[in-house]
């Protein structure tokens, strides 16, 4: 068994059940907690938004973003055009940085090369300066807007900074061999004869073992959905119940880096010659940090000095949000009575790809044991291109035959 340390969500619980070295059945089980809805109800919206980055160890300000406006939207208040820019910009910026942790570090370590920490050290400080840089009094996370002051000449000098660090992780001594710009195989390929980046390093050993389809699996893709509908059947259901296996309209659905890129072309050449498995994963997550810088800059020109909304239009009501995030799409719903929580949600990207019969699910049960990787070793490496965000165990049962 492998175990991953459990947080306030829970976890999901992985097993395995196989014979010759063939997997035969696969269940993924949610043991999600619930313990973070249930904390906030009772209490005032301000105080429940602050606390949703608290919560979370991961992507806390996408949590934060996400409650600010599901709380926002119940009460009748619309931020300003600028408010939505900064906090967009304050996502990706975490998300960047979440996807430069994976690719720098844990992909190495997981494929036994040398990470990259300097590039990665320094690209999670600037996305964490990117709040003091917006919101100097660090008043982010207020109904209606915290005061939006940016620092413009600082803003441009890091997001310059930001560029330059993804150039050199990625593409190395030839920056202007652009891993954006890549449009199939074979240059990929080319690419890795020169990048000389453990980013490279990466794929090639991927390419190198026969690892570019493992764990294959297709499904309906997420997209951008109906959140309105999708709030109806929440709202309609028992508290975390929608979590545990979502759907739309009977159809599982995935999320992320794949479906976000898959008609990229270097992501469409993949999966055509080997499937929606491990490279293509990869390489999405890899394509989300290189689109990243443009990005920042484009939603950095949308930010000015704006004044907060001063309050809403009522004192209750249910709202809800969505924001995109380095795993995909996360969903906040809640419920204002009285000018309590009086019920919330979160729809995790993690559930939707974790789902019992989802990508997941699909991709390990194509699984088999193979020459310099075990079946344990083949799992782990399904569930890191798959990428929860919460705790997780896997375990692998073999069938002892008489």
């Amino acid at each position: 068994m492998e175990t991953h340390a459990s947080g306030l969500e829970g976890k999901f619980v992985i097993r395995l059940r196989a014979s010759d070295g063939v997997v035969a059945d696969v269940a993924v089980e949610s043991k999600r907690r619930l313990a973070a809805s249930a904390l906030l109800r009772g209490r005032p919206p301000a105080e429940a938004v602050r606390l949703l980055p608290l919560i979370y160890s991961l992507c806390g300000q996408a949590q934060g973003v996400a409650g600010l406006e599901a709380c926002e939207r119940a009460l009748g208040i619309a931020a300003p055009r600028a408010q939505t820019a900064a906090r967009r910009l304050l996502v990706l910026a975490e998300s960047m940085a979440e996807n430069a942790r994976r690719i720098l570090l844990d992909w190495p370590e997981l494929l036994n090369l040398p990470p990259e920490l300097p590039a990665l050290v320094e690209l999670r400080k600037l996305s964490a300066d990117c709040i003091s840089c917006l919101f100097p009094h660090d008043d982010w996370l207020t109904l209606g807007g915290g005061a939006l002051e940016p620092d413009n000449n600082r803003l441009a000098g890091m997001l310059e900074r930001v560029r330059a660090l993804v150039a050199e992780a990625l593409d190395g001594a030839e920056p202007e061999r652009a891993f954006r710009d890549l449009d199939g195989l074979e240059t990929l390929d080319r690419w890795l004869q020169t990048a000389g980046t453990s980013t490279a390093r990466c794929l090639e050993a991927i390419r190198a073992n026969g690892l570019e389809g493992l764990g294959a699996a297709e499904v309906r893709r997420l997209g951008t959905p109906d959140w309105d509908r999708i709030a109806e059947r929440i709202g309609a259901q028992d508290s975390g119940s929608f979590a545990v296996s979502p759907d739309i309209d009977g159809r599982i659905a995935e999320t992320g880096p794949v479906e976000r890129h898959w008609d990229h072309p270097l992501i469409a050449d993949i999966r055509s010659a080997h499937g929606c498995g491990l490279l293509a994963r990869v390489a999405a997550r890899i394509l989300d940090i290189a689109l990243a810088p443009e990005a920042l800059k484009a939603l950095s020109d949308e930010i000015e000095t704006t004044t907060p909304v001063a309050a809403g239009s009522r004192d209750g009501g249910q709202g809800h949000a969505a924001v995109e995030t380095a795993r995909g799409w996360l969903f906040h719903l809640t419920r204002i009575e009285d000018g309590l929580i009086s019920r919330y949600e979160i729809l995790a990207p993690t559930d939707w790809n974790f789902h019992p019969a989802g990508v997941l699910a699909q991709g390990l049960k194509s699984l088999t044991a193979r020459r310099g990787t075990s079946l344990r070793e083949a799992a782990e490496l399904c569930v890191a291109g798959v990428d929860p965000c919460t705790a997780y165990e896997v375990h692998v049962e073999e069938a002892v035959h008489a």
